[in-house]
């Protein structure tokens, strides 16, 4: 049951998010899979949307392990909505400014996944 309720949640996600904006959107399971993840992320993560969607972000991403990301994401698997502030990503070392938001997807009070949305508050010029 969870899995199909994941499935409508980043069907109807895909939908709403416009892939030629800057938020980086993706969507995991309790497992943190990518069930979704949108152009900006893929471009950001420079990974094609099938090398991310079923892959586990921290097979992926091992240096993630530790981190105040997945912490957060930990949070929210726990049913706990997260956001902060950042100057730095993992990703990118450029000066922008990004808000990190970690949202609990659930199903009868179950978390059964994450929307996290990432958007650029500040981006230096160049």
């Amino acid at each position: 049951m969870g899995e199909k309720i994941l499935k409508a949640y980043a069907e109807l996600i895909q939908k709403a998010v416009s892939d030629n904006r800057d938020d980086i959107v993706a969507v995991f399971d309790t497992e943190l899979s990518y069930l979704f993840a949108n152009d900006a992320a893929c471009k950001l993560l420079k990974k094609e949307n099938h090398e991310l969607v079923g892959k586990n972000l921290l097979e992926l991403f091992p240096n993630l392990t530790a981190s105040k990301s997945h912490r957060h994401l930990l949070q929210a698997l726990s049913g706990e909505e997260v956001r902060r502030v950042r100057s730095e990503g993992t990703f990118t070392r450029n000066g922008a400014i990004y808000e990190s938001s970690y949202y609990p997807l659930k199903s009868k009070n179950k978390v059964e996944g994450i929307l996290a949305i990432t958007k650029k508050l500040y981006y230096p010029e160049v």
